[in-house]
C-alpha cells in the first residue's frame, strides 16, 4: 500500500515482465522467446513435461535456460498449433 501511495510498483509487478531471473527463464520471458501463450507453458509445467521451480520469495516459476530444453519446446510448438 505504501509503494502504491508513492506511485512505486511492487517487486512482483516489476518481475512480471522480466524475461530472466537468476539465469533462468520466467514464464513471461520464455513465452515471448518461443512466441507462445503463457498458458501453453503452464500446461506443460502442470503435467510435468516442463521442469520448473518456484522462486522462494516471489513464487514465480523459473525454468532452466538450456539449449536442449529450448529445442524441445520449439519442436513441440511446431507440432502444435503455433506454425
Amino acid at each position: 500500500e505504501i509503494r502504491r501511495a508513492r506511485g512505486q510498483i511492487s517487486l512482483t509487478e516489476q518481475l512480471k515482465t522480466q524475461a530472466k531471473l537468476e539465469g533462468k527463464w520466467t514464464v513471461f520471458g520464455l513465452a515471448q522467446e518461443l512466441a507462445v501463450h503463457r498458458h501453453w507453458l503452464y500446461t506443460r509445467i502442470r503435467n510435468g513435461s516442463l521442469p520448473a521451480n518456484r522462486h522462494p520469495v516471489i513464487g514465480h516459476y523459473l525454468i532452466p535456460d538450456t539449449p536442449d530444453l529450448l529445442a524441445t519446446l520449439r519442436a513441440q510448438r511446431e507440432r502444435c498449433c503455433y506454425r
